[in-house]
């Protein structure tokens, strides 16, 4: 008696799904895909590297007010020597009261000018909510300006030997400009100074230029 003939074998579907899956899978070593984007040159690159400096003008602010707050700590020295009789001493002479307080308001006016032509007229026109503040400013130069004309002077003519009256009148100049530029400056130094920081770089003009300069060299 002659045996059945064998069933033929159904097709394994459970092998061709693995062998499906396995090959949708991405090799074990391939890198991942990256999202394209632009290439940085050199010049961008450089560019976002100047925009992160920290910005200078507010510091050369700053450094100017310091500046003309210790000349004027040291005219004032000077005045009170030459108003006690006891003239300068030691290695470094003082210069004559006249040249220096000439030298001194002369450094502050080209401040105050340099700021009323250059920074002023910038902050001005890039940050309209602070042309209040800049028009307090621009009112504190105009009284400095009085008041150094006053001590220039008040000290020209003091005497070799002055009185208690115009000793007390020198001093009176000397402290009333001293508190005004204080409050002065720091009142600039405060709402200014970021501002200065945040004027656009391109086309900007110098330091110098927008500030003045003051410099111990100059002298």
């Amino acid at each position: 008696m002659s045996s059945a003939p064998a069933k033929p074998r159904e097709p394994d579907d459970s092998h061709h799904a693995s062998h499906e899956a396995q090959s949708a899978q991405p090799p074990q070593d391939a890198a991942p895909t990256l999202p394209a984007g632009p290439e940085e040159s050199a010049e961008s690159l450089e560019s976002a590297a100047a925009a992160s400096r920290p910005a200078a003008l507010g510091r050369e602010l700053v450094e100017i007010h310091d500046w003309l707050r210790a000349e004027l700590a040291q005219l004032r020295a000077e005045v009170e020597l030459h108003l006690d009789g006891r003239p300068g001493s030691g290695r470094h002479q003082p210069r004559p009261l006249t040249a220096h307080c000439l030298f001194f308001c002369a450094a502050l006016t080209g401040h105050h000018r340099a700021e009323d032509a250059g920074a002023f007229p910038l902050l001005a026109e890039r940050f309209p909510q602070l042309r209040p503040t800049i028009e307090k400013l621009e009112e504190d130069h105009l009284l400095v300006g009085e008041i150094t004309a006053r001590l220039e002077t008040v000290v020209a003519a003091i005497p070799a030997a002055p009185s208690d009256a115009e000793a007390r009148r020198v001093r009176g100049e000397l402290d009333g400009l001293a508190a005004i530029l204080e409050s002065h400056f720091t009142f600039e130094e405060n709402r200014i100074a970021a501002a200065l920081d945040a004027l656009p770089a391109t086309g900007r003009r110098t330091a110098a230029d927008l500030l003045g300069t003051a410099s111990p060299d100059s002298r």
